[in-house]
């Protein structure tokens, strides 16, 4: 852990540098940069730094995301460890009943009715009606 420390501490002149230095928009098509200058480069307006109010300002917003979305998970799992303890409470639910098999079909007619007009290849959708008799 240490070591760590020690490596940003002795990081921050460089990221300090960093933040000064210009940047070169290079190449034909400007889509490559550089911290250096290149043939035909262009030199970019880097951003002023922040006002350290603003700095600030966003600090505590972001302090005060935190603990909300810390609150908002605290919430979440005493819920979650509510619901556990009252599910945990209930009688074990009775086995369900196996279920009842419907009665078999009888079988399906292999053989139309010779008179039937769908037997003789005839759509029943363009078939005429039943030749049924009123009675």
């Amino acid at each position: 852990m240490k070591a760590i420390v020690t490596a940003f501490i002795l990081a921050l002149p460089l990221l300090a540098s960093a933040q000064t230095a210009t940047v070169w928009r290079c190449g034909a098509d400007g889509r490559s940069y550089s911290d250096t200058p290149c043939p035909a480069g262009q030199q970019l307006a880097l951003a002023a730094e922040r006002p350290a109010a603003d700095v600030q300002d966003a600090q505590a917003r972001a302090r005060l995301e935190r603990q909300q979305a810390d609150s908002l998970l605290n919430e979440r799992l005493q819920r979650e460890a509510a619901a556990q303890r009252m599910f945990s409470t209930l009688p074990p639910a009775a086995p369900k009943a196996a279920a009842v098999k419907p009665a078999a079909k009888p079988p399906a007619q292999a053989k139309r009715q010779a008179g039937h007009p769908a037997a003789a290849g005839t759509s029943r959708a363009t078939a005429g009606a039943s030749p049924r008799k009123k009675g």
